[in-house]
């Protein structure tokens, strides 16, 4: 029996609707596993790689050394390095170099990155156009699948361009499934505390369908389990919007004058910050179980705009495709894609401030990282940056190195770390395409 099929929902006469937990005890289902204390995942993508070493490009990523982080580690002695714009989260990072995709890609090499890069699946068969689709479901779809919350779905979101050209690439419910991600922050946050586009929410979405709630509370078949989880979901219910009062009212404001706008390139980044407020707020209330941030599409053809000069195509730019004449203030694309990277640091920067203020950073499992390595499109070395230990299980404070070994130990290692393991408490040391090996990073683990 399907999870859909037992899921319960609450109307108010406004038509407002609540979505209950699964209540096995009304279906007459048998007992389900017992609920693990949540260690959420978050992923936030930025495309077309970093600015690390690779042929004659320099080494403008990566600390110097491997070993522990501080921020005096990143701040001083790697000041000039794109990282050191993480300094003030030292204490929660975990930095890892050395792992690679499996597979080369079936058509076009971002695509095939994407593909992988939360599946560690092989990529699908040729298309009409350059998208290839992922054989199997990303790391997000099965922690989410596997809670009770969200209609166990990930919260998936977006910000940036979208020019009809390869847009999501993350998130996969199955084989070739890509799921679709949400790019406006405004009808996000509306559907979240259950109001409509233009609907001011002012009671609480329990107290709208209270009478409904009683019932169901009084009903014999209710299992004393049921009940809990029942009331467990209630509280976050009121918790999430006790939260929302939280988000200044400049920054709601904000969310409804972007509405509509996340791929205007002036806005984009700030539409990406206005969803890392949402993505806090929905983890540390227990909404949702993992959620995704993409950042540009496929490629990322966004014109970044820094210290008032436009920059040529971020995907461009990474190819070193820019004339002299466009160079600006710059003497070198690397250092371009380097300050490019740096923007994007700063939102997860951004991202993990709103964690921890939520107090949910070091129970949770964040991840920075793109579906290539560097612009030429390779595919080893791709770039990882943790922060937070979820269930303990992660190292903090630390960069290390994997052992150039492919990346599904590293997504096995996250979901390990999210709390999930085998019924019999075994760590999960497989996921991704059965050819693969498998296995944990002994260099992650605390």
């Amino acid at each position: 029996m399907s999870v859909f099929s037992r899921r319960r929902f609450l109307t108010s006469a406004s038509g407002l609707v609540l979505p209950l937990p699964v209540l096995p005890s009304l279906a007459g289902c048998k007992k389900e596993a017992e609920a693990r204390r949540a260690h959420p995942l978050v992923v936030m993508r930025a495309a077309s790689g970093v600015a690390q070493e690779d042929g004659d490009a320099p080494e403008q990523f990566w600390p110097r050394e491997l070993g522990t982080l501080t921020r005096s580690v990143l701040a001083d002695d790697n000041a000039d390095r794109i990282t050191a714009t993480l300094a003030d989260h030292a204490e929660h990072l975990l930095m890892v170099r050395g792992t690679r995709f499996p597979f080369a890609a079936s058509r076009e090499v971002h695509a095939g990155g994407g593909n992988q890069l939360l599946t560690a699946a092989q990529c699908g068969p040729l298309t009409d156009t350059v998208m290839t689709y992922a054989m199997g479901e990303s790391v997000d779809n099965w922690i989410a699948r596997h809670a009770t919350v969200n209609h166990g779905e990930p919260l998936t979101l977006y910000a940036g361009r979208r020019d009809n050209y390869g847009e999501e690439v993350l998130s996969y419910r199955g084989p070739q499934q890509l799921r679709g991600a949400d790019s406006d922050p405004w009808a996000v946050y509306q559907r979240l505390i259950g109001a409509g586009t233009g609907t001011v929410l002012r009671d609480s979405v329990n107290d709208l369908v209270l009478d409904q709630l009683i019932d169901l509370r009084l009903d014999t078949r209710l299992s004393a389990e049921d009940r809990t989880r029942l009331e467990l979901h209630t509280d976050s219910v009121r918790d999430f919007e006790i939260l929302c009062g939280r988000l200044s009212s400049e920054r709601k404001a904000m969310m409804l004058d972007l509405s509509g706008r996340s791929a205007d390139d002036a806005v984009s980044l700030e539409v990406a910050r206005l969803q890392c407020d949402l993505i806090a707020l929905v983890l540390s209330c227990d909404q949702a179980r993992a959620a995704t941030l993409q950042i540009g599409d496929r490629l990322d053809r966004c014109h970044y705009e820094i210290d008032g000069f436009r920059l040529p195509t971020y995907h461009e730019l990474t190819h070193g495709l820019v004339s002299a004449d466009a160079y600006g203030p710059y003497t070198t694309t690397w250092d371009m894609h380097a300050d490019v990277n740096r923007l994007h640091l700063k939102v997860f920067a951004y991202l993990l401030d709103r964690l921890l203020e939520n107090g949910v950073l070091d129970s949770a499992v964040a991840v920075f990282c793109s579906d290539v390595a560097t612009g030429s499109h390779r595919y080893d070395q791709i770039p990882w940056i943790i922060a937070g230990r979820g269930d303990g299980t992660l190292r903090s404070g630390a960069y290390v190195d994997a052992g150039d070994v492919t990346h599904d130990r590293l997504l096995a290692t996250l979901l390990t770390a999210t709390g999930h393991r085998h019924d019999d408490g075994s760590p999960i040391e497989r996921f991704g395409d059965e050819s693969l090996q498998g296995g944990l990073i002994d260099t992650m683990l605390a």
